[in-house]
Order: structure tokens, then sequence, then C-alpha cells
């Protein structure tokens, strides 16, 4: 009798060890893919590498307005670092109102960050399960982004972004799951950090947060071009609305002293160059 209790006992952890055996579990995700933006008149495409949460992008295809340098992103820590190999020097930002030309896919993220997600069922998309997800502004019912986010993957496969002015998608292709190189997501040897305060190098999992004191008081005017132009799309995002979050960004950094000005051309009268407006002075 105490020998059969033994035996159960001993299968019963035998079970259980292997149910949180970490073979149980799913390996780290690591693909590779294109990644690729339509919007209205301008198309993108980006290499895309992913490792558990680290993430580089390197632009391929696209207007030579947006840099085409490698950028690495750790989803953990919000950090972005654009490489430049020529200058042998990388920048660095977490504020994704800053990065969002260079990083598309933490700039997707950060547009929708006050919108309510609604599920909305699965589809498969490229082959991978994917749950889907709705994003409306508050108060709206039109669906501002719809999102298909593959759990096996853990990244969105497609994102459409829903625009009075044309639609833009942002979407995966030729996803091949493989092993990546740790180097592709660290900062390279030699190169030092762009800017007045410059640091040695070091992966992106180990980069701690600065922050700058804001400019000293005074009178300070931002100028906004608000003419149609600024429509136009930009890595999938209106002009309008990247001038618009880093305004807002640059706003909360001013001390509580400054005088600050706002003066808007171009946002009443088409084609007039001297449509110039002050709307706030304070």
């Amino acid at each position: 009798m105490v020998m059969h209790r033994l035996t159960v006992v001993w299968n019963v952890v035998l079970f259980v060890s292997f149910l949180i055996s970490p073979f149980s579990f799913s390996h780290a995700v690591q693909f590779s893919a294109e990644l690729v933006i339509t919007s209205p008149g301008r198309n993108f495409v980006y290499d895309l590498k992913v490792k558990d949460n680290l993430m580089r992008l390197e632009k391929t295809a696209g207007p030579p307005n947006v840099p085409s340098l490698p950028v690495i992103f750790n989803k953990e820590t919000g950090v972005t670092q654009g490489l430049m190999p020529r200058e042998h020097q990388y920048v660095e930002a977490s504020e994704p109102v800053k990065t969002m030309i260079m990083n598309p896919v933490a700039g997707w993220e950060f547009m929708r960050r006050n919108m309510t997600g609604t599920p909305a069922g699965t589809e498969t998309v490229e082959g991978y399960p994917c749950d889907v997800v709705e994003y409306r502004e508050a108060g709206k019912e039109a669906v501002a982004y719809r999102v298909w986010t593959s759990g096996t993957l853990d990244f969105a496969v497609r994102t459409i972004a829903y625009a009075t002015n044309g639609n833009a998608t942002m979407a995966l292709r030729n996803i091949k799951k493989s092993p990546q190189d740790d180097s592709l997501f660290s900062i390279p040897a030699g190169y030092t950090r762009a800017g007045p305060s410059k640091r040695a190098s070091g992966s992106i999992g180990q980069t701690g947060k600065s922050k700058t004191s804001p400019a000293a008081s005074g009178n300070i005017i931002f100028i906004l071009d608000a003419s149609g132009s600024m429509w136009g799309q930009v890595g999938g995002f209106a002009k309008i609305t990247i001038a618009r979050d880093v305004l807002t960004s640059l706003i909360k950094e001013l001390p509580d002293n400054a005088t600050v000005g706002l003066v808007a051309y171009g946002h009443r009268r088409k084609g007039d160059c001297g449509d110039v407006e002050e709307l706030i002075l304070r």
C-alpha cells in the first residue's frame, strides 16, 4: 500500500514536472520579413529582423526623405537607436514622437495609444492565425485602425490606418522563422553616441535613460505649416500629425516662465503664402 502511494505521488511529480518543463514552452520568437507600408502616393519597404523583444529595421525602398539607416528597437524599454555607419555614431531616443519617422512600427502603435481596442474575431494572414482588433477614437464610431496580430510571432502582421485622404497599410510579407544573429541588435564596436553627450557602445538592452534640461526661459515662437501639403504622408503618417505630436512634446519640456507663441500659415486660404495668423501668445 505504501509503495502504491509512492508510485502515484512519483507519477504526479513527473506529470507536473513535464508541464512546467522548459520544453513545454514555445521557443523564443525569431524571424525575418519584409515590412511594407503603402499609403496614397508613397510606398516603403523595410528589412525586418526580430529576436525576442528586439527589432531591427532598415529601409530598402521608398522616398529619399525617409532615412535608410539601420534602426534597433527594444520593445521592453521603448528605446530606439538609429545607426550612422558612415560616421560610426548612433542616435538614441525613447519618445515615439521623436522616432516615428525612423521607427514606423513604434510610431503606428503610438498613434493609437489613446484609442479603445475592440476584438473583431480571428483571421489568417500570411499563413498565421491572427487576432483582429479594431481601434476607435473616444466618442467616434468609425474604425481608425484595424490590427491583425499573430500570437505565434507576437507581432502585428497587418495594420490598416483609415483616413479621409486615403488609407495606409503596414504589412509583413516573406516571413521566415529562423535564428537571428545577436550582433544585429547591438551597437557595433567603436560607435559613439551622437550629440553633446556621447557614451561607449553597448547593447540596446543595457541602455539607460537620460533627461536633458529644458531650454533656458525666454521668448519662443513656434511656426506651424498648416497648409494642404501637410496632409501628405511620410512613412505612413500625415505630416500634420507628426508636427502636432512633436510640437506637443516640445511644449511639455518648456519651463513655466517661458513666453511662447504659435504662428500658423496656409491654414485659411489655399495657395496663399501670405495667409499667416498668430494663434497663441502667452
